[in-house]
């Protein structure tokens, strides 16, 4: 402790309120060396916390080309705090795991980024860290156009009559539909790799493309300019749970609680964290319901197969008492 107007460490600034209700004493900043091992644990995490901590999301990208790294920095402090020694790795790593987002996918690379399908970003993603990660994202984009050359794209992307595929100028071209339904399959698939998950954020790029803009509008963009018109926020939430509720619609899939959203768009269309706050109430509502039909249906189905056993065993009995009277 110091007191308030003198500190050899400088923690106690020259302006410190000396007031009744500030107190007379401010802790001091240790910058000598100490005995990390005699703290207890709780206070050890701690430390780890506020030496790992990284707010935003950390970047899992094996081979992201330089202009990435360009408006992102590198940081040494995992490598020099991890290798202090065996413990200290064993501890702060899973301090790290379970303190930070780490992103899957980026939208500044395509090779590392959105055009490649989740099987491939985790397959050669480390067991230890999925083992212990508690937050993911990826990034989703409706659209994807194809990088056009000298003269237009491949032969191989013709019309299917012109025997190609048919793609075009797109490598992806879905709905916004199908996209929300990509995201909550996705989802699965990562709960499964990630035992520990708790939250998937899905940094996701509506349609129309730069370049369709404004021509078509999707689903998102119209609720979106419906919101940046003033249409109250209750009338939002309600419209976003009906077109969730539709997308939904005949398609095998569940949705999960540990899914957040961020919608990317321009903030002229209405595109903010208001946004994204009244689109995630809505999603948490329909996980709610989804999984009150999912009891009702469980709990229907029990019955059903009680009563099943029920009538095999009526007609056993029915059986034995025949063969008595005969």
């Amino acid at each position: 402790m110091c007191n308030s107007k003198t500190s050899s460490s400088g923690a106690c600034p020259d302006s410190f309120d000396n007031s009744p209700q500030q107190g007379l004493e401010c802790l001091t900043q240790w910058t000598g060396p100490f005995r990390l091992f005699d703290l207890p644990r709780e206070l050890r995490d701690k430390i780890y916390y506020q030496y790992l901590y990284r707010p935003g999301r950390i970047y899992y990208a094996a081979h992201t080309d330089k202009y990435f790294w360009e408006s992102h920095t590198k940081s040494d402090g995992f490598a020099n705090l991890l290798t202090v020694s065996k413990q200290v790795y064993h501890e702060a790593f899973n301090v790290f795991c379970e303190a930070n987002t780490v992103a899957l996918s980026v939208h500044y690379n395509s090779r590392e980024g959105y055009s490649k399908p989740l099987t491939g970003l985790l397959r050669l993603f480390p067991e230890r860290a999925a083992a212990s990660l508690t937050g993911v994202s990826k990034t989703y984009r409706d659209v994807i156009t194809r990088r056009m050359g000298q003269w237009g794209y491949a032969p191989s992307h013709e019309g299917i009559a012109q025997g190609g595929d048919g793609t075009g100028h797109y490598h992806k071209h879905n709905s916004a539909g199908e996209t929300f339904i990509e995201i909550l399959r996705d989802a699965h698939t990562l709960r499964q790799f990630f035992p520990k998950l708790t939250i998937f954020e899905a940094d996701w790029y509506p349609e129309p493309p730069f370049h369709e803009y404004p021509e078509q509008l999707g689903q998102v963009r119209k609720i979106a300019r419906l919101w940046k018109e003033g249409v109250e926020e209750g009338k939002i939430r309600d419209i976003w749970l009906d077109t969730m509720k539709g997308w939904l619609h005949g398609k095998n899939v569940v949705p999960l609680s540990c899914v957040t959203f961020s919608l990317n768009g321009f903030a002229a269309d209405g595109f903010d964290n208001d946004l994204d706050v009244l689109f995630n109430e809505a999603y948490i509502a329909l996980v709610k319901q989804w999984t009150t039909r999912d009891d009702i249906e469980d709990s229907g189905r029990a019955w059903l197969e009680a009563m099943d056993k029920e009538k095999t065993t009526r007609k056993k009995k029915g059986r034995k008492t025949r063969e008595e009277s005969a």
